[in-house]
């Protein structure tokens, strides 16, 4: 069986990826499944179910195309991650980071689930209390509330760089994609290796919005009941999600909550990220100073 897929996009959570599939899957060259998101190298139970399953699942439909991806966001955030595609996919596995300032990162990330009323807490104390409510969580728990631990990121790529060497690795900061994302795409084909083609990237995907009914939200996100009875009704995995990013995209309006942060930014740089950005800072070679707060 082929070694499908030879590139993924690996994280971060809350730094554009979903825009970057919805660009990507319109190239000629490229291959991604309908769904964005698999889990399956760090979600055990999907994990669980093998590698037959996940090519078949999600790649069944590829039609000779040079680049097979798919885009996973947390996949750079979970420790087991790294070997086990370094395992199933081979070292030659390319992959994109998409790296954003992990002070906003984390806002973000805890303004989306106080939204989904999956955190009532101020940030300060959601930040201040994470280490130890990530010391006893699940799988799910601990995609959740990682609003800062995910911003570690000099820490999770030297895991990578332990099975893959770093040219395997494709970096692009979100803001600096932000202000120029014709030439992000270019290196992107370059790195890939794939034809320079004219892609609509001023594309937006995944708006920032609140929700038109929060029961509706906590039916997709919290409700085990609905998740269980939607699988005898929808056997497709693939169904299952695409109907969820549908209902999602629905039951989301423009609009903006008032959030209880009672912490700035540079409070929160200075606490948790100012060591690991000068970390990171030596592993890409480059200095990040549009992260760093006076």
């Amino acid at each position: 069986m082929k070694k499908y897929p030879n590139f993924i996009c690996i994280g971060s959570a809350k730094a554009g990826t979903t825009t970057l599939y919805d660009v990507l899957k319109d190239h000629p060259d490229v291959y991604l499944p309908p769904i964005k998101e698999t889990h399956f190298f760090d979600d055990p139970k999907y994990w669980n179910r093998g590698i037959e399953f996940y090519q078949e699942e999600y790649f069944s439909g590829v039609q000779g195309e040079k680049i097979i991806g798919e885009m996973t966001p947390s996949y750079i955030y979970f420790d087991d991650v790294p070997k086990r595609i370094f395992d199933s996919l081979g070292k030659d596995t390319k992959f994109v980071l998409m790296l954003r300032n992990p002070v906003t990162r984390a806002l973000s990330h805890y303004k989306m689930h106080v939204s989904r009323g999956n955190e009532t807490i101020s940030a300060k104390e959601a930040f201040e209390t994470e280490a130890s409510r990530l010391a006893e969580a699940d799988y799910q728990t601990r995609a959740r509330i990682s609003f800062i631990d995910r911003g570690y990121y000099a820490a999770q790529l030297k895991r990578w760089l332990e099975f893959f060497p770093f040219e395997n690795f494709h970096i692009v900061i979100f803001e600096e994609y932000i202000k120029d994302k014709a030439n992000t795409y270019f290196d992107i084909e370059e790195f890939l290796g794939i034809s320079h083609v004219d892609l609509n990237t001023e594309q937006r995907s995944n708006y920032t919005g609140i929700p038109r009914h929060r029961w509706i939200d906590h039916v997709l996100y919290r409700s085990t009941l609905i998740q269980k009875v939607s699988k005898v009704f929808m056997p497709s995995e693939k169904i299952r999600k695409k109907f969820k990013m549908w209902l999602k995209n629905k039951n989301t309006k423009v609009g903006q909550l008032e959030f209880n942060l009672q912490i700035s930014e540079a409070e929160i740089f200075d606490k948790y990220f100012k060591k690991d950005i000068a970390e990171l800072e030596t592993l890409l070679g480059r200095d990040l100073d549009l992260w760093k707060y006076s």
